[in-house]
């Protein structure tokens, strides 16, 4: 549920499902306890409402709705998790809420920071992972730096993008704006038009992906 280099569990639950809300998606996932590298042993449950994804363009982020930081902390000493707590809200202000979650017996041992970011249009989110001898607070600065380049580069967050593409294809139709175009994004719009034909127009001057 939270490995390097993949969304974590709180990305996929608070970002990219509201996301597929808007597409007509109902889903919810619930966790049980966290599982970090290598141990695993992570437990989580996800409800889906059977329904086809509809059109929908990631285009206008909209107005501000709020802002969480979601810290996760399994058998590690509770002053980690406080230490990136205090970091997310010198830097931030009063104006995020913070959940934290601490897991004393859990299968396996790590440290997570997700910040999100909701707005009318669309959700985007960061996270970062704590690592051995990572302090505490580079954790939490790591999480909001990453965040604050997406929050500019204007569109959704770069991991968003590589996973709506999917639900816009199968759609008919949507679109949706990035900041930046990834190989990993150009990869998976060269996959899906494999299986499904030429259904994407890229305009990297727009930053904008659109199905044709």
């Amino acid at each position: 549920t939270h490995v390097i280099k993949s969304p974590t569990f709180e990305y996929f639950s608070q970002c990219l499902l509201k996301n597929l809300e808007k597409m007509g998606i109902k889903a919810g996932a619930c966790i049980y306890n966290p599982g970090f590298y290598p141990q695993g042993s992570g437990r989580m449950s996800v409800s889906i409402s059977p329904a086809r994804p509809k059109p929908y363009n990631f285009i206008e982020r909209g107005n501000f709705v709020s802002s969480f930081a979601h810290i996760i902390s399994a058998n590690l000493p509770a002053h980690i998790a406080d230490r990136e707590e205090k970091q997310i809200t010198e830097e931030i202000g009063s104006g995020i809420q913070i959940l934290k979650s601490n897991y004393p017996k859990n299968p396996s041992t790590g440290n997570a920071v997700t910040i999100i970011h909701e707005y009318s249009g669309y959700t985007i989110a960061s996270d970062c992972l704590g690592e051995v001898g990572k302090p505490a607070e580079k954790v939490a600065r790591d999480a909001m730096q990453s965040l604050e380049n997406e929050v500019f580069g204007g569109g959704l967050d770069h991991n968003m993008v590589d996973q709506v593409l999917i639900y816009i294809a199968l759609a008919g139709g949507g679109s949706l704006r990035y900041g930046s175009l990834s190989q990993h994004t150009k990869t998976n719009v060269y996959t899906i038009e494999r299986f499904m034909g030429k259904v994407f127009e890229v305009d990297e001057v727009e930053k904008r992906i659109t199905h044709i």
